[in-house]
C-alpha cells in the first residue's frame, strides 16, 4: 500500500480553523460592540428629540425650529457612542413646527476590531427618535385641559412687571403679563412675551403677590408646596382661597429648600442652565410654574379670601438674599378659552412631553 505524503495538512488545517475563530470571535466581539453602539446611539436620539421637544413647553416665544434642532444637537453631542463622543456631523435634526414633533437621526460608521481580518473595517450604525410636545390646552392625543398639577403655591399678578406699588386700579395697560379685559382669552401680551429672559426682585408678599392655600391651612404646609408639589392641581378658571396665616418666612425658608441656598443652578441663557460642576440642562428644580390672577378684572381688598387662575407663568428662581426673591420670567401660558375645570392638565412644566415613535 502506498503511502501518501500529507506534509502541509497540519498548517492547512490550521489555517483554516483560525480562520472560523476569527469569525466566530467577530461575530461574538465585533456584533456585541454594535450592538452597544446601536443602544447608545439610540439613548442619544431619545435624549435629543425630548430635548428639543421640550423647548416647545419652556418657551412658548421661542423661535423655532432653530431653538428645538439647537438643543436637540447640544443634547446629542453630550453622549458618547462606545466611549466616543457623538459629533454634531453625525446628527440630523427635522423640527415639524406645527406638529411640535423633533425627529433626531444618529448615524456613525463603527469601527470593527476582529472583522477587518476579513476586510470589514467598519459597520453602519444608526438610531432614530421623535419626540412630541403637547399645546398648552392639549396634550398630545388627550382632549383639552388647563392646569398644572405642580404650580407654586403664589399667585403672579399680571402687573408683575411694573414697578412695586403699582396701584391695580390704574395698571390695566400693555405691560401687564395678560388680561381677559385687554387681550382675547387672557393671552400673553407682546411686552409680556418681550421680557422673557429678564431679571426682576419680587418682594414676598409683597408686589401683589398672594399666597395659596392648596391643601390644609398653615405656614408648615404652604411651605412644605413650596419645597415640593401640592396634592391639589391649579385649574384655569377655578377659584382658590388666599392662605390666611403669615407665610413671608416660610416662603423663604420653601424656596431655599427648593433651590439651595446658595442656589445649585445659575441662569445661562433661556432654558440653559448651569450647576456648580458646570454641567448644563434645560431644566431644574428652580424653574416653577405660578397661576396669574388678573388685576385687571378686579382688584383685591382686605376681605377677598380668594383668586380665579388667568393663565400661568413659569418662572426661574435665581436666587434669595432672605428677604426678596432674584427670579426670570421664562414663559407664560394665557388660558385661552377653556372650560372651567377641564380635565387633566397642560399648563406650564405639565405639557406631555413623550417618544411618539422610533425612526432610523
Amino acid at each position: 500500500m502506498r503511502n501518501t505524503d500529507q506534509r502541509g495538512y497540519v498548517l492547512a488545517t490550521a489555517a483554516i480553523t483560525l480562520a472560523v475563530l476569527l469569525g466566530f470571535a467577530a461575530l461574538a466581539v465585533d456584533v456585541g460592540v454594535l450592538y452597544g453602539a446601536r443602544a447608545d446611539a439610540q439613548r442619544a436620539a431619545d435624549a435629543a428629540a425630548l430635548a428639543g421637544a421640550f423647548t416647545f413647553v419652556l418657551d412658548s416665544g421661542a423661535s423655532q425650529p432653530d431653538l428645538a434642532r439647537d438643543h436637540a444637537i447640544k443634547t446629542a453631542v453630550t453622549n458618547s457612542i462606545v466611549g466616543a463622543p457623538i459629533q454634531e456631523s453625525d446628527v440630523t435634526v427635522d423640527v415639524d413646527v406645527d406638529n411640535r414633533v423633533v425627529n433626531v437621526r444618529i448615524s456613525r460608521n463603527q469601527p470593527t476590531i476582529f472583522a477587518r481580518v476579513l476586510g470589514s473595517t467598519g459597520v453602519l450604525v444608526a438610531a432614530g427618535a421623535a419626540a412630541e410636545a403637547g399645546t398648552p390646552g392639549q396634550g398630545p392625543g388627550t382632549p383639552k385641559a388647563a392646569g398644572s398639577r405642580c404650580a407654586k403655591p403664589w399667585f403672579i399678578p399680571t402687573t408683575f412687571l411694573l414697578p412695586a406699588g403699582t396701584n391695580c386700579t390704574t395698571a390695566c395697560n400693555s405691560r401687564v403679563l395678560s388680561s381677559k379685559m385687554l387681550l382675547q382669552n387672557g393671552e400673553p401680551t407682546p411686552y409680556a412675551l418681550s421680557q422673557i429672559g429678564q431679571r426682576y426682585t419680587l418682594h414676598v408678599m409683597q408686589d401683589g403677590v398672594s399666597a395659596i392655600q392648596l391643601d390644609a391651612a398653615g405656614a408648615g404646609e404652604y411651605r412644605d408646596n413650596v419645597a415640593a408639589c401640592a396634592d391639589t392641581p391649579v385649574l384655569c378658571g377655578n377659584t382658590y382661597p388666599i392662605e390666611p396665616a403669615n407665610v413671608t418666612s416660610a416662603t423663604l425658608q420653601g424656596v431655599n429648600l427648593l433651590v439651595g441656598n446658595p442656589a445649585r443652578f445659575q441662569f445661562v441663557e433661556r432654558n440653559r442652565y448651569r450647576d456648580q460642576t458646570g454641567i448644563e440642562t434645560d431644566t431644574t428644580p428652580g424653574l416653577i410654574a405660578a397661576p396669574i390672577w388678573d388685576v385687571c378684572a378686579y382688584c383685591p381688598t382686605a376681605s377677598t379670601t380668594s383668586m380665579s387662575v388667568n393663565g400661568f407663568a413659569l418662572l426661574f428662581i435665581e436666587d434669595s438674599n432672605g428677604v426678596d426673591v432674584d427670579l426670570r420670567l421664562i414663559s407664560i401660558f394665557g388660558c385661552g378659552d377653556l372650560a372651567l375645570g377641564a380635565n387633566g392638565e397642560t399648563g406650564p412644566y405639565s405639557i406631555p412631553v413623550r417618544l411618539v415613535r422610533l425612526t432610523v
